[in-house]
């Protein structure tokens, strides 16, 4: 199958020969690259599309007369919505399960960070003052997991290692490992009423938009964090500030902003009781590597029966 790998061309430069090397592996597959929608627009016999969400791929995917299947480098799909494209028309697919290793490690790296104070050890020391307190520990700590997928399995099972329950919402109600308790995704005030540490890691759909509002946050215990390393669209943004300049909540930690770069304006940048980091929660050099091992599975399953092993659903909107 011909194949055209699109990436912005500063990220072309660096991993174009891995790609090449690691697509080089598949049967029967010719492989093309481009960074711009020019050059993609001259790849026409272009079967298999591989890309991220960049705003002018709806171009590109129109001007491809031969395409079947796209598959994005994300697993968050939320962007192509809004492109003007007919989903219906083509095989889709998208790269879900690449961050379950590093956001993982990014949430109980958050969790581990409050429970030991070490924020308040780091300006302790810049302050040159030994002052010892009492620290917590994981142990009997209550995780809700709100949208359990790939990274919500691996999360489960870590933190029960480390001595935690954990609950979670789901979409389709089924039995997970590692998880005590599974909800439906419509108790969701019953779950986080629970909750040491809510953990966000929901798509971002109509229905989980401002999921976290002022309701929920009255439904939280005031020694609850908040920890979102979804979509910063699942969280009314006022209530937000409101339920952490309030106390109403213990805290939050923050990877993703309903508007990014998060503003310099913004009153999150002045709390205490707020750690943020600039949407690097996935980020890691490995990522290319297990993005193209979903894709190739995905192109295997494809090329054998036709069917995609991570496809997107146009009915539930991920």
């Amino acid at each position: 199958m011909k194949i055209l790998f699109i990436q912005r061309p500063d990220v072309l430069m660096t991993q174009r020969a891995f790609v090449e090397a690691e697509l080089a592996q598949l049967d029967d597959a010719h492989i093309q690259f481009a960074s711009s929608p020019e050059e993609a627009l001259q790849h026409r016999d272009t079967e298999v599309l591989v890309c991220p969400t960049l705003p002018w791929i709806s171009d590109v995917v129109q001007g491809l007369p031969l395409l079947q299947w796209i598959h994005f480098l994300s697993a968050g799909v939320d962007k192509i919505w809004d492109m003007p494209f007919d989903k219906t028309q083509y095989h889709m697919s998208k790269s879900i399960g690449v961050h379950a290793s590093t956001i993982t490690e990014y949430v109980l790296g958050a969790i581990l960070y409050i429970l030991k104070g070490f924020g308040t050890f780091q300006q302790q020391q810049q302050r040159r003052e030994w002052r010892r307190f009492q620290l917590d520990e994981c142990y009997d700590k209550t995780l809700a997991i709100i949208g359990v997928g790939s990274i919500g399995v691996k999360l489960a099972e870590l933190a029960k290692l480390m001595g935690m329950r954990v609950i979670g919402t789901v979409v389709t109600q089924r039995s997970i490992p590692g998880v005590d308790k599974v909800y439906s995704s419509n108790e969701l005030d019953t779950v986080i009423a629970q909750a040491d540490f809510v953990v966000l890691l929901a798509p971002l759909t109509a229905a989980t938009q401002n999921l976290i509002d002022t309701k929920a946050f009255e439904a939280m215990k005031g020694s609850a964090w908040l920890i979102n390393v979804a979509r910063g669209e699942l969280v009314d943004q006022s209530a937000l500030i409101n339920a952490l300049l309030s106390k109403q909540i213990a805290g939050a930690v923050l990877d993703v902003f309903d508007e990014e770069p998060l503003v310099s304006t913004s009153k999150l940048w002045g709390m205490d009781n707020v750690l943020i980091t600039p949407h690097v929660a996935g980020t890691t050099q490995h990522y290319m590597f297990r993005a193209l091992e979903i894709f190739k599975d995905n192109y295997r399953s494809f090329r054998c029966s036709g069917k995609l092993t991570t496809p997107i659903s146009i009915e539930n909107g991920y």
